[in-house]
């Protein structure tokens, strides 16, 4: 049996689509679990109409503790349950057809601890598919590949054996808990399989801590690349990849680019409120970001980055210069509300 854990806050808009994909899997096995962490909308209903309909919905309902604690009472309801595998869904997202079958049989057929699928970036006016491959990989492999991010930082493409989360658990009161977990389960997968099919569609919303760009969010971002990025550079298995390493320090550089290129009076009293991790983010640079480590960037990133060494008024000041100039690094798309 499959686990789905959901945790469901303030998503009433996108909720129906994000549980009819779920139930109207060809795998039927699953137990869901619809965790309402104190939405203030009708989400908390839907979540009670749908376990009226179909008994393999599990609904739970507690005070507002946030997405970490949230996705361990869900693990702790499945081990209640027996289950053999999880898997976790954002309620505002949702799921190819066929999805949960194909990662199931890929875990069946090759004893893997992990599955991997493709995903879709969605935005309101265009949408990304990542095509993986179907293969089979040991933990050494398997871990370069989601450190290069070739599998995403994200867990909601995963199945995830049961057992693997053992001692593992999302920590409480941090932003980006995926990232903080992601790479233990790797540590601890003997086998990771990766099936092509692109079954976990994520929605691109404005209101997403990943579109919200306080200094805060850009602080808490940085912590978790960070400590991604340091358990590679202390480990003798995976830090002989150099591609690895030149993907993560791209991946811990975006926080500290938008620290240094957002401008406005809120963002200058939030900097000067946070003085003390934007200076840890300063020396984080010039510790880890030699002339070397920027060659092939662009101009722009080049730029940034040198201002990043120093966490000062005049260098957020030539740094969102340098970003009104030359521009941003990507094209901006419509954001979903």
């Amino acid at each position: 049996m499959i686990s789905v854990i959901v945790p469901v806050y303030k998503t009433e808009k996108y909720l129906r689509q994000c549980v009819d994909s779920i139930l109207s899997q060809s795998y039927g096995d699953i137990d869901l679990i619809l965790i309402d962490d104190g939405s203030p909308d009708g989400s908390g209903q839907i979540c009670d109409e749908y376990a009226r309909q179909d008994t393999r919905v599990r609904v739970f309902h507690n005070d507002n503790l946030g997405v970490a604690r949230t996705r361990n009472l869900g693990i702790e309801k499945a081990r209640e349950a027996g289950s053999d595998y999880i898997i976790f869904e954002d309620s505002d997202d949702w799921w190819s057809p066929g999805t949960l079958e194909a990662l199931h049989t890929a875990a069946v057929e090759n004893d893997a601890d992990i599955v991997v699928c493709g995903w879709v970036i969605e935005f309101k006016d265009a949408s990304f598919t990542r095509e993986l491959f179907d293969g089979v990989f040991d933990r050494i492999q398997a871990m370069q590949s989601f450190l290069c991010r070739e599998f995403t930082l994200l867990l909601t493409n995963k199945l995830f054996r049961a057992s693997l989360w053992d001692g593992v658990y999302f920590p409480d009161g941090k932003r980006y808990e995926d990232v903080f977990v992601g790479y233990k389960l790797f540590d601890k997968a003997n086998t990771v399989a990766c099936v092509k099919h692109p079954g976990h569609h994520y929605r691109q919303r404005a209101e997403s801590i990943v579109h919200v760009r306080t200094i805060q969010n850009q602080i808490e971002f940085w912590r978790a690349a960070a400590e991604v990025f340091y358990f590679f550079e202390r480990s003798e298995e995976y830090s002989k990849s150099r591609e690895c390493r030149d993907v993560l320090r791209e991946y811990c550089s975006v926080p500290i680019d938008a620290a240094w290129t957002s401008r406005g009076k809120a963002v200058n009293a939030e900097r000067r409120e946070k003085k003390e991790d934007l200076k840890k983010m300063a020396a984080f640079v010039r510790n880890n970001y030699p002339r070397s480590a920027l060659k092939g960037r662009s101009k722009r990133r080049r730029l940034v980055m040198f201002l990043a060494r120093r966490a000062g008024r005049i260098n957020y000041a030539l740094a969102g210069l340098v970003n009104k100039l030359i521009g941003p690094l990507k094209k901006e798309y419509q954001l979903f509300d």
